[in-house]
């Protein structure tokens, strides 16, 4: 983003407005797809892993990887009760009665990205 662009968005923001880049009306003016960073892109848009959040899915990718919630929670900088919460939203979004249960759904359903080194 050059200077220009910057304050004139910084002058629009400060002004009760709001500013919207030229890619984005771009990508709704021509219906582009934003490509997504999560692994999900060739999933249908009916798969339950796209019901995750980011964070969630970070959390899914580290319980495919075998981690704990204490390891969890130390590689995403979270407190483990947060992880635990995470885990539980993953087992009801994935229908899963248990973490090596939602790691084999997660499987079927085409998780991209069985690896402990996700940490979004």
């Amino acid at each position: 983003m050059s200077e220009s662009v910057l304050q004139h968005a910084l002058a629009l923001v400060l002004a009760g407005e709001i500013y919207v880049p030229r890619i984005a009306i771009r990508r709704v003016l021509t219906k582009s797809p934003v490509s997504r960073s999560d692994g999900l892109d060739g999933l249908p848009e009916d798969n339950p892993l796209r019901q995750l959040t980011p964070r969630q899915l970070s959390t899914l990718s580290l319980i495919v990887g075998g981690s704990s919630n204490k390891e969890i929670a130390r590689s995403l900088n979270l407190l483990e009760s947060t992880v635990k919460a995470h885990v539980k939203a993953i087992l009801r979004k994935l229908s899963a009665s248990n973490r090596t249960q939602a790691a084999l759904i997660a499987a079927d359903l085409g998780w991209p990205r069985p690896s402990r080194l996700s940490a979004q």
